[in-house]
């Protein structure tokens, strides 16, 4: 469980895992020890890096997303293809680029 962010493990070897956080966000980051393995890099900004060594990225990557636009994962390329994923599908579900509009159900 070391390797793990939160309660799901993998069995494969932990690799690093960067993300990037804007200045509104990073005294929230710095707060708090979210994994044995941080690291954090501050920036002159006020922005943050965190490098984390993990066995797997879901957990990460709901946690990389809850910040919204202030995070963005940087490495692996397979955290920033499912965040890029998860994106779309949310995108898709909002209607994101279609020229309907849909009306709410109280209107």
């Amino acid at each position: 469980m070391s390797a793990a962010f939160g309660v799901f493990r993998s069995d494969t070897p932990p690799k690093k895992m960067v993300v990037h956080f804007d200045q509104s966000v990073a005294r929230f980051v710095e707060e708090k020890r979210w994994h044995h393995s941080q690291q954090l890099i501050e920036s002159p900004d006020g922005s943050l890096t965190a490098e984390f060594q993990l066995s797997d990225h879901h957990e990460l990557m709901r946690w990389v997303m809850s910040f919204g636009s202030a995070a963005k994962a940087i490495e692996p390329s397979e955290l920033v293809d499912a965040i890029q994923e998860e994106v779309n599908r949310m995108a898709g579900a909002y209607g994101l680029g279609q020229k309907t509009k849909h009306r709410r159900v109280d209107e």
